[in-house]
């Protein structure tokens, strides 16, 4: 498949324009940030979870133990 020399040189100024150009730049920044956040959250959900089940199993042995 051959291109002609206009769509080529066309292709490569989008390219270029798209190269320098950086108004996503922002967004992706807010996603990255956004993304390192819910990691955080469901890895500290995750040990707290643990802990809660700990918790909880300890009283109800303490509750069975009692009655």
């Amino acid at each position: 498949m051959k291109i002609g020399l206009r769509a080529a040189a066309r292709m490569t100024d989008v390219f270029l324009r798209l190269m320098r150009e950086d108004s996503g730049q922002d967004l992706v920044e807010y996603a990255l940030f956004g993304c390192l956040v819910v990691l955080a959250a469901v890895v500290s959900m995750k040990s707290l979870g643990t802990r809660v089940t700990t918790v909880l199993s300890n009283v109800g042995s303490s509750l069975t133990s009692a009655i």
